[in-house]
C-alpha cells in the first residue's frame, strides 16, 4: 500500500515537517546565517530556505527580514 496514507499519517507527517522547520529556523536565528545553519544541521542551503519559507507561510508572517 505504498502512497496510501491514513489521516493520522498525515498529521504526523505535517507535525514533523513543522517541527523540522522549527529547528531549522531556530538555528538560523541563533547563527545568524541560512549557510552556517544548514551546515550545522547537515542540509543543504535550499532545504532550509524551503522549510523557512513553509513555516512563514504557515504564520503568515516574513521571519527574516532581507539584507
Amino acid at each position: 500500500m505504498l502512497g496510501v496514507f491514513t489521516h493520522s499519517h498525515w498529521c504526523v507527517m505535517r507535525v514533523n515537517l513543522d517541527i523540522q522547520s522549527l529547528r531549522s529556523f531556530l538555528k538560523v536565528a541563533e547563527l545568524g546565517s541560512f549557510t552556517r545553519a544548514a551546515q550545522a544541521l547537515s542540509l543543504t542551503q535550499p532545504a532550509i530556505s524551503q522549510q523557512i519559507r513553509r513555516l512563514e507561510d504557515l504564520l503568515g508572517v516574513e521571519l527574516f527580514c532581507p539584507r
